[in-house]
């Protein structure tokens, strides 16, 4: 079985491959809902992301990213479940946890998961994954990715906003090379484990923003960004096969149609 808690407009993808869907679910008790046996392995992939995003709502990211991830150390504990859990931003938090509210909220559910563990028997294994982009993602809106922000600007205005210099850095990853590692750390399950989940190239914006024939135009550093963060994968085996120059020039038609 397959269930998933959280808001999205692709509901109807979700209702075909037959998962079902709770709404807030977060605000009560599991126990309300499932039996004790009903989960071996919980992803717990749902958060509410975006530095930008927490900076203009930090109690709703805070509360947030912290309670649900509470709720699900709480049910897994109980029920010997093993829980993978997801952030984009340990590195980052290890130098200055309170860079942003994201940021520091994804450090105190780390402390939570360590705290379960040592305490209640909390098997759990960590999903870092960097910079996610590809089919399906959120287009619209202040707070979509980089790589959906460029595509966007550059269908309907026929130009593209860089913020700061252009010079920060990132590993962009493929959403579908992120479903492989994530099998691949299933198959592992090393409890306590970071499994960093990157692709190898580490690109600018400056250079995405090169791939488009248009008007660049820049704009002030965003507050809390981290200049450059490199985070080579650890995963055995795990082999991308996908390369974010390559999607923004060839393989994103699903974009524009």
């Amino acid at each position: 079985r397959r269930w998933y808690s959280g808001k999205f407009k692709g509901y109807q993808r979700f209702r075909e491959a037959a998962v079902r869907h709770f709404k807030n679910f977060m605000t009560f008790p599991f126990e309300e809902i499932f039996t004790p046996d009903d989960f071996d392995i919980i992803f717990h992939l749902a958060a509410t992301p975006r530095m930008g995003y927490s900076f203009k709502k930090p109690r709703q990211v805070l509360d947030n990213n912290i309670t649900s991830t509470i709720a699900v150390a709480d049910y897994a504990s109980k029920n010997n479940s093993w829980v993978y859990w997801s952030n984009s931003s340990m590195e980052t938090a290890i130098n200055d946890a309170k860079i942003n509210p994201y940021v520091h909220s994804k450090s105190i559910s780390k402390d939570i998961l360590e705290l379960y563990s040592k305490h209640f028997g909390l098997n759990y294994s960590i999903l870092s994954f960097h910079n996610v982009y590809g089919p399906g993602e959120k287009i619209d809106g202040s707070y979509t990715t980089c790589v959906a922000k460029m595509l966007d600007d550059y269908q309907k205005h026929n130009q593209i906003t860089v913020t700061g210099d252009g010079t920060q850095s990132r590993q962009f990853t493929h959403v579908h090379d992120v479903v492989d590692a994530t099998i691949l750390a299933m198959k592992d399950q090393n409890h306590g484990t970071d499994y960093v989940v990157s692709s190898p190239e580490l690109y600018s914006v400056n250079d995405l923003a090169e791939c488009f024939p248009c008007d660049k135009i820049y704009t002030d550093a965003r507050r809390g960004e981290v200049h450059t963060i490199p985070h080579p994968s650890n995963i055995l085996v795990f082999n991308p096969k996908h390369n974010v120059l390559d999607y923004i020039n060839n393989d994103n038609s699903w974009w524009f149609n």
